[in-house]
C-alpha cells in the first residue's frame, strides 16, 4: 500500500542537525530491492535508518539487511598545494593586483541561472564547497581573476597535477593553468574553452620536477553572464611536494618565508610588502584586499565601479579614491526590511595605543538604513 509509511536514511554530522539523504515510501513488490546513497568525504558523522508510520493506518512490514559501505576509506591528509575547499582555501591566494576580479569559495549553486555547478566535486552536495568565477555584474568581457597555490618543491620525473572543472553555460571563456617561477616566469600548462555539460571533468597535467614553483588557476570572464567557471579537489599524483615555507611561516609572494606572526601587524616584511596587502587597508581599486562577507549575514557587498545604480536618488556616481576606480557597494533592491550585510576583514596581530581607522562612507536615500563599525 502506499499509505504504509517511509523508509528515510539520515546522515548526521557532529553538532548537527540529521540531514535526510534517501527516502521510500509505498508498496515495492515481494523482492528485496537495493538503495545506494552518497555519503562523500566527512567526519564525526553516523548513519540512522528510520521507519516513519502513516498514523491513517496500521503498520506494514518493512526489512532492512546487509548494510554494507563501498569506498569509505578517508583520503590521505591533504599535502601542500592540494584542497578540496571544504574547510577554508588551503593557502591559495588570489592575485591582489594584476587582475580585474576574484575567485569565491562558494556552496550550493552559482548565483546566475544557466551555469555554474549546483553541487561540489568532493561531496556531490550542495554543503560541499568549491572555488568559482562569478560572471554576473559587476564582472565584464575579458575581465581575468586568478588565483595562486602555495610555494611548492616538486619531485618526480612523472609528477602530475590533477583537479576537477566545471564549465556550463552559454558565455564560457578560458579557463588557463600556468606553473610560475620564483622569478615570476609563467609557463602555460592547459587551457580549455569550450562549454562543456553540467558535470565536473577531471584534468590531469604532468608538470615534471620543480624547485621553486606555484600553480595559477587563471579564469576569463565571456561575453555574458552565464560564464561561471570553477574548479575543485586539486591534487598532485606521482610526485612528493613539500611546502617551501614551515607551517609556523608566511610565504610571501616574493618566494620568500617570513614568521607567520609577522604577517597583518602593520610593518613590511616581504620584500614586495605582501604580509601586509590582504589585510584591511584597501582602496578597492584592484580587488577587495583580504575583505570578505560574512557567511552568517543575508545579503552581500559588491565591488563596483562607477554609478552604482539605475536607481534615482541613491548610490555613488564614482569612488572616492580617484573618482575612475573602484568600491564596496551595498546594493538593497533583493533585501528585505531588516536584512544585514556584513564586510569583515583579516585579524590583525596587534595595535599601538595610538591606532586610528580612517574610511570614507557614501549614504543617500530616502530609505537608507544603519552602517555599523564593529571590533
Amino acid at each position: 500500500s502506499s499509505n504504509g509509511g517511509r523508509l528515510v536514511v539520515q546522515l548526521e554530522e557532529d553538532g548537527k542537525q540529521p540531514l535526510e539523504i534517501w527516502s521510500a515510501d509505498g508498496d515495492h513488490g515481494r523482492q528485496w530491492n537495493n538503495g545506494n546513497v552518497r555519503i562523500g568525504a566527512l567526519s564525526n558523522f553516523r548513519v540512522a535508518i528510520v521507519g516513519i508510520k502513516n498514523y491513517q493506518y496500521q503498520w506494514k512490514y518493512v526489512g532492512v539487511d546487509d548494510i554494507t559501505f563501498v569506498d569509505c576509506q578517508a583520503p590521505q591528509e591533504l599535502g601542500p598545494g592540494e584542497c578540496h575547499f571544504e574547510h577554508g582555501l588551503c593557502g591559495y591566494r588570489d592575485e591582489m593586483i594584476y587582475d580585474d576580479f576574484d575567485w569565491s569559495r562558494h556552496k550550493g549553486s552559482t548565483w546566475s541561472w544557466g551555469t555554474g555547478p549546483s553541487v561540489d566535486h568532493t561531496l556531490g552536495t550542495t554543503d560541499g564547497y568549491f572555488l568559482y568565477l562569478e560572471s554576473s555584474y559587476p564582472a565584464e568581457e575579458g575581465d581575468i581573476a586568478r588565483i595562486h597555490s602555495p610555494w611548492i618543491t616538486a619531485n618526480g620525473i612523472d609528477c602530475s597535477l590533477k583537479f576537477w572543472y566545471h564549465m556550463y553555460g552559454l558565455n564560457i571563456a578560458n579557463l588557463n593553468v600556468f606553473i610560475e617561477s620564483a622569478s615570476r616566469q609563467r609557463t602555460l600548462i592547459w587551457t580549455a574553452n569550450s562549454n562543456t555539460t553540467d558535470a565536473w571533468q577531471p584534468a590531469v597535467i604532468r608538470i615534471g620536477s620543480q624547485s621553486i614553483a606555484r600553480i595559477t588557476f587563471e579564469g576569463v570572464r565571456g561575453d555574458g553572464y552565464q560564464g561561471d567557471i570553477a574548479i575543485d579537489d586539486i591534487s598532485f599524483e606521482t610526485c612528493d611536494v613539500r611546502a617551501l615555507c614551515a607551517p609556523d611561516q608566511f610565504a610571501c609572494e616574493s618566494a620568500m618565508c617570513i614568521d607567520a606572526d609577522k604577517r597583518c601587524d602593520f610593518v613590511t616584511d616581504c620584500s614586495d610588502g605582501s604580509d601586509e596587502k590582504s589585510c584591511a587597508a584597501c582602496d578597492f581599486d584592484n580587488d577587495q584586499c583580504g575583505w570578505m562577507n560574512s557567511k552568517t549575514d543575508d545579503f552581500d557587498f559588491w565591488r563596483s565601479t562607477g554609478r552604482s545604480s539605475s536607481s534615482q536618488g541613491t548610490g555613488p556616481d564614482f569612488d572616492h579614491t580617484t573618482g575612475t576606480g573602484s568600491y564596496m557597494l551595498l546594493y538593497s533592491y533583493s533585501s528585505f526590511f531588516h536584512d544585514r550585510a556584513a564586510l569583515v576583514s583579516n585579524f590583525y596581530k596587534a595595535s599601538s595605543d595610538q591606532c586610528t581607522l580612517t574610511f570614507w562612507y557614501h549614504m543617500r536615500g530616502i530609505a537608507i538604513g544603519s552602517l555599523d563599525l564593529v571590533i
